[in-house]
C-alpha cells in the first residue's frame, strides 16, 4: 500500500451550498481550505476563517488532536450534522453525535449490524480515536462547518474528483 500526506479540509456548509450553484465548472475559484499536519499549529493559533463568509471556527486542542491522530489512520472521517461518517476501503459507518461509544463494535450493534474486524481497519487505537471523535465533534457546530480527515493509510482521496475543496 502506498502512503499518501494526509490532510484536514475544514469548510462553511452554507458557503459551499452557495460556491456550488453559483460555478459554472469553467471558472473555479481556488481557496486553500485544506491543511496538513504541520500547518495544524498555525490553525490553533489563528483558528480557521472562512474565505467567503469570514466566519470563524475555533480550533482548541481537542479539535487538533483529533483531526492529527485521524489523520495517520485508515479511515476518512466526515462530520455531519447529527453524525460522524467513517469511511474504510470495506466499509462506511456512522457514529451519532449524541452519544459516546467505546468500540466500533457497540456502533454498529447500535444499527443492528455486525462486521468481523472492522474495528482494526478503521482505527488505530479504536477506544482512543473513538473518545476524540466524541469530544472533537461536539466542540464546534457541526450544522455550519464540516470537517473532513483524509487519511494517510487509506489508499484512495475522498475527494478526488472534487473541484471545491481546494487540496493544495
Amino acid at each position: 500500500m502506498s502512503y499518501r500526506k494526509p490532510q484536514v479540509i475544514i469548510g462553511c456548509r452554507e458557503c459551499e451550498k452557495n460556491q456550488r450553484i453559483l460555478r459554472t465548472g469553467a471558472s473555479i475559484l481556488t481557496v486553500t481550505t485544506s491543511f496538513q499536519e504541520h500547518e495544524l499549529g498555525e490553525l490553533r493559533a489563528n483558528n480557521y476563517t472562512c474565505p467567503y463568509c469570514f466566519d470563524t471556527l475555533e480550533m482548541p486542542k481537542i479539535i487538533l488532536n483529533m483531526c492529527q491522530q485521524l489523520m495517520n489512520g485508515y479511515a476518512h472521517i466526515v462530520s455531519h450534522p447529527h453524525e460522524t461518517r467513517v469511511i474504510t476501503e470495506d466499509a462506511t459507518f456512522g457514529i451519532p453525535h449524541d452519544q459516546r461509544f467505546e468500540s466500533v463494535k457497540s456502533i454498529l450493534r447500535l444499527k443492528g449490524a455486525y462486521v468481523e474486524g472492522i474495528e482494526n481497519h478503521a482505527f488505530r487505537n479504536p477506544s482512543q480515536d473513538l473518545a476524540l471523535i466524541f469530544y472533537g465533534m461536539n466542540l464546534f457546530d457541526t450544522n455550519k462547518w464540516i470537517i473532513i480527515i483524509e487519511a494517510k493509510y487509506q489508499p484512495e482521496p475522498l475527494l478526488l474528483d472534487d473541484p471545491f475543496w481546494s487540496t493544495q
